[in-house]
């Protein structure tokens, strides 16, 4: 049963990590001409930087959304952080 239970918030962990990603696209800041050199230079395919400020902010935003879906109770906070993680850092293929 802890499998199940797993599975499912790691699939509630990817769908407020979508929400997470939406919310940081909208705020973040346009990159300066030398960062955009950088960032151009690197591969198509590799996930853009973010500071582990941004990531450690989506992170628990998702962790949140995972708790209050659960209605908040107690002894799962580990559980969302790591399910989180997992959800952020899939998203960004790392």
């Amino acid at each position: 049963m802890a499998e199940k239970h797993t599975e499912s918030s790691v699939a509630q962990a990817a769908n407020a990590a979508a929400r997470t990603k939406k919310r940081a696209k909208k705020t973040s800041k346009p990159a300066s001409s030398g960062m955009k050199q950088a960032v151009n230079s690197e591969k198509a395919d590799s996930p853009p930087f973010i500071s582990s400020s941004l990531r450690h902010q989506m992170i628990a935003e998702t962790a949140y959304y995972l708790a209050e879906r659960r209605g908040f109770i107690s002894g799962y906070e580990l559980e969302d952080w790591f399910a989180a993680e997992l959800a952020i850092d899939a998203e960004r293929d790392i």
